[in-house]
């Protein structure tokens, strides 16, 4: 028998919008992430955030054509937490192993506010407790200050991947 109950459900459990802060030319911008109903594992929170970064151009291009995000949510089967890996924007266009490109609209392009004047790692903001409870945070901002070096961040809460704790199931 699958589960079919929502994890994610923006009337029942009003868990469903995030934030990430992506570091720009001088500043910063927030970009809003609003998860549709559903039932949600790590993997595919992350990919809503990288859908969300994409579409706001806050990406760098690699010489083989893929997309660098800089920042990634991801399971921690050790710690069974949520691990969210935060990596540096660079204030450049990165030369390692060939020509890296902007994207051609948004953010980070060359039309866009452009990249960062130091490097500088994106920022997770949860501002409803009830989407901390799902990857295991409290309401706040990770890092909580601005940092310029690539860090994780653990869990600071027991996750609760999903709002009901148990079934009760009778049989006639």
């Amino acid at each position: 028998m699958y589960n079919s109950e929502y994890n994610i459900d923006a009337t029942q459990f009003l868990n469903n919008t995030f934030k990430i802060e992506v570091p720009t030319a001088g500043t910063t911008s927030t970009v809003s992430v609003s998860l549709p109903d559903g039932l949600y594992s790590y993997t595919d929170i992350n990919r809503s955030i990288q859908t969300a970064l994409v579409n706001a151009g806050a990406y760098l291009i690699n010489p083989s054509g893929e997309n660098v995000l800089y920042i990634q949510l991801t399971e921690n089967s050790v710690y069974y937490a949520a691990q969210i890996d935060f990596s540096a924007t660079p204030s450049t266009l990165p030369t390692a192993g060939g020509t890296w490109t902007r994207p051609a609209t948004g953010l980070y392009s060359s039309g866009g506010t452009g990249l960062p004047t130091t490097t500088r790692v994106p920022r997770l903001i949860i501002d409803y407790a009830s989407f901390g409870k799902v990857v295991g945070l409290t309401a706040g901002t990770y890092p909580s200050a601005p940092a310029t070096v690539a860090s994780a961040q653990l869990l600071n809460i027991i996750p609760q991947i999903h709002p009901t704790s148990s079934y009760i199931v009778r049989r006639d």
